[in-house]
């Protein structure tokens, strides 16, 4: 159980870092653009880090990308722009990261 619980916190471990490194550089820019953030934006935001967590796990096998460190980079990358991240996901389609299910709404159609 243990065993397999470090297993996957190994393979997730570039996300979660990439996830927190992100999450400050945001609040970083927001800080160094002199922008008030309020509790508000601080939960919404980190709310939102779930589903960039798992959208930069997709996207990075997707792409085949293994290496820890760039890992960590794509998702850093994702949740300095989560907003606008989400927002792109809702304009041009969820499906366009999940191929297999794009295939299976095709053939429903």
């Amino acid at each position: 159980m243990i065993e397999e619980f470090a297993a996957w916190f190994r393979g997730y471990f570039a996300i979660i870092f990439g996830l927190a490194i992100g999450a400050v550089a945001h609040f970083g820019k927001r800080i160094a653009d002199e922008d008030t953030i309020g509790w508000r934006q601080v939960i919404g935001f980190t709310m939102q880090l779930g589903l960039i967590g798992l959208v930069a796990s997709v996207s990075t096998k997707q792409i085949g990308i293994t290496d820890n460190d760039m890992r960590a980079l794509v998702t850093a990358i994702l949740a300095i722009s989560a907003n606008e991240v989400i927002q792109w996901l809702k304009r041009n389609g969820w499906l366009r990261f999940m191929p297999d299910a794009a295939v299976e709404e095709r053939e429903r159609k």
